[in-house]
């Protein structure tokens, strides 16, 4: 499984089309391609063994978090309006 497998699984998203919208953004951008190929690479590759426990480690502390109503409460520019 890559990044990109997961993440189209949990956001519900096509893989695919992300990798497109990245690649025209790479073409249309010349500046930041090689930063957005980066990330394309990334998004394709497989996720190591250490990742994904970084990952699972990260959620299942997050949902114990809101599960016990322990939410950070830091400001947000969009607090202001």
């Amino acid at each position: 499984m890559t990044l990109l497998d997961a993440l189209s699984k949990w956001a519900g998203l096509s893989g695919p089309a992300l990798i497109q919208a990245l690649e025209a953004a790479a073409a249309a951008l010349p500046d930041l391609a090689p930063t957005i190929k980066d990330w394309i690479a990334k998004l394709t590759a497989g996720l190591s063994p250490d990742n994904i426990i970084a990952l699972s480690g990260t959620i299942l502390t997050e949902a114990a978090n809101v599960a016990q109503g322990k939410f950070a409460g830091e400001p947000h520019p969009s607090d202001l309006a």
